[in-house]
């Protein structure tokens, strides 16, 4: 279904720019039960921030090609994403979210042990490929790169190295294309100077030792 939706964004939107890209996102996950990526999912795959995505999505349902249900995602746990409805009017089977959106999607949730969020899907990569964007707020190793720390970074933990990432990428604000690998940059610095710390040092002799 989320091909016949992005077609009709391309064809019936009213949007323009990044707000369009967003649009397009979402309707990059739409399916049956609607869409419910999260905020730094729209945020990448649009390359802006999460706070400009909320703009976008704000400006989406003033007009009315968007209806949002806060916190409606039908996945189970307490944190929980917006579930979204693209309703152009060349969407099959588009509807308006009605007050019974949340009861629906409760009864949805007791079914959906197994379901989980919607992971990124491949918009990006055709429209944002060289795009920097800031680090996602829900960015986390991937388990290749958890891997890496038995083989490349031996002298490493992985908890504390990730938390120092985060927090240092999430402060400065610096943008980058590709997260996985600046991390990657990021532990082969941090490996090489344990390494380096680790080097026993050389001791000294007398000046006639150097010249025996």
């Amino acid at each position: 279904m989320s091909i016949e939706v992005m077609n009709a964004v391309w064809k019936s939107s009213q949007s323009t720019g990044r707000t369009k890209l967003v649009l397009l996102a979402i309707a990059d996950h739409q399916g049956e039960q609607g869409a419910w990526p999260s905020l730094g999912t729209l945020a990448k795959m649009a390359g802006a921030s999460e706070r400009s995505v909320q703009r976008d999505i704000e400006e989406l349902e003033k007009l009315g090609e968007l209806q949002v249900t806060r916190y409606g995602s039908p996945t189970k746990g307490r944190n929980k994403t917006n579930l979204y409805f693209v309703t152009l009017d060349d969407v099959t089977n588009s509807r308006i979210v009605s007050d019974d959106v949340t009861n629906r999607a409760d009864d949805m949730t007791k079914s959906a042990d197994d379901v989980t969020p919607v992971v990124v899907q491949t918009l990006n990569r055709n429209i944002n490929k060289n795009v920097e964007t800031e680090l996602p707020s829900d960015w986390y190793p991937s388990e290749k790169l958890l891997d890496m720390f038995k083989t490349k970074w031996p002298s490493l933990n992985a908890e504390r190295e990730t938390e120092n990432f985060r927090l240092w990428y999430l402060e400065k604000g610096t943008r980058h294309k590709n997260w996985d690998m600046t991390f990657q940059r990021w532990m082969n610095q941090n490996q090489q100077k344990a390494e380096d710390r680790n080097q026993p040092k050389q001791k000294g002799g007398s000046f006639w030792d150097t010249i025996q």
